[in-house]
């Protein structure tokens, strides 16, 4: 975590940032939040974050204290203050204090500023993990900081040495908790639709990879992945990553395959 951060109206350093008991993101989970890259100072799919961030805000019905060009112009500082041209940035939007842990007023607003860490190269060559669970979130296109479900299966996770749990609902899969999910069939690409938070980097993962691959925007089934011929997700700190293994379950043969080597090369060097 990088020293200066943006509590409310102003730059604060990490260390003296507090918030009260009382606010209703931590007595009631009432709170969304965003979470981007930023690349040699500008950050990537910046539009795309900020439109996610605010309508997420609008959904939820919770004021931002800044408009997008002061926003934008505060990351900047931020970044120039931590000298972190290469780094993530979180959004944390709540509800604010609350008397009766109930009732809300005024939203509290939070910018941190996260060291880069690359990903282990690894999981691209061998592939990841995931394991399962009957889930749907509420309200899917709102970003929120609810993760209850999937930190409440933590020991399971270590278990089956998985990176995510991957959601699903009367037969259909939707999403991972902090990803989009995706497998690849006869040369054709199948994500779901519906219900689901639209991710940053699913949406120009898409519009890459559709020149060259079919790409079939419907609902994805549980039999539809177990003879899928390679499976991975997309996120803003992975982009595209295979999965090799849900549950007890091979995807494929259990290797990343050359196509899906080339689905990553398509995308992975933009980020």
């Amino acid at each position: 975590m990088h020293g200066t951060a943006f509590f409310n109206d102003s730059l604060i350093e990490y260390k003296d940032l507090n918030l009260h008991i009382s606010d209703i993101g931590i007595q009631r989970g009432y709170a969304i939040f965003d979470y981007f890259k930023v690349k040699d100072g500008k950050i990537r799919f910046g539009e795309d974050y900020f439109d996610r961030f605010y309508n997420s805000a609008e959904l939820a019905d919770l004021d931002v204290p800044l408009n997008r060009e002061e926003l934008s112009a505060t990351i900047n500082e931020i970044i120039e203050k931590n000298d972190s041209p290469t780094s993530y940035i979180k959004l944390l939007l709540t509800g604010g204090y609350s008397e009766n842990g109930f009732d809300y007023g005024k939203s509290n607003f939070v910018i941190l500023n996260y060291e880069y860490a690359p990903q282990d190269p690894s999981l691209y060559e061998n592939g990841i993990n995931l394991i399962s669970t009957f889930y749907q979130r509420s309200s899917p296109e709102i970003k929120t900081t609810n993760y209850f479900m999937s930190a409440s299966l933590h020991k399971k996770r270590k278990q089956y040495e998985a990176t995510d749990v991957l959601y699903h609902l009367d037969g259909i899969v939707t999403e991972t908790s902090r990803a989009n999910f995706f497998i690849v069939r006869d040369e054709e690409i199948f994500t779901t639709e519906d219900d689901i938070l639209h991710g940053v980097t699913r949406k120009n993962f898409l519009e890459k990879v559709d020149k060259h691959y079919m790409v079939n925007r419907q609902n994805v089934w549980l039999e539809d992945i177990w003879d899928a011929d390679a499976a991975f997700i997309t996120s803003t700190t992975k982009g595209v990553m295979p999965v090799v293994r849900i549950d007890d379950s091979i995807i494929g043969n259990g290797k990343v395959s050359e196509q899906m080597k080339d689905i990553m090369d398509i995308f992975n060097p933009l980020l």
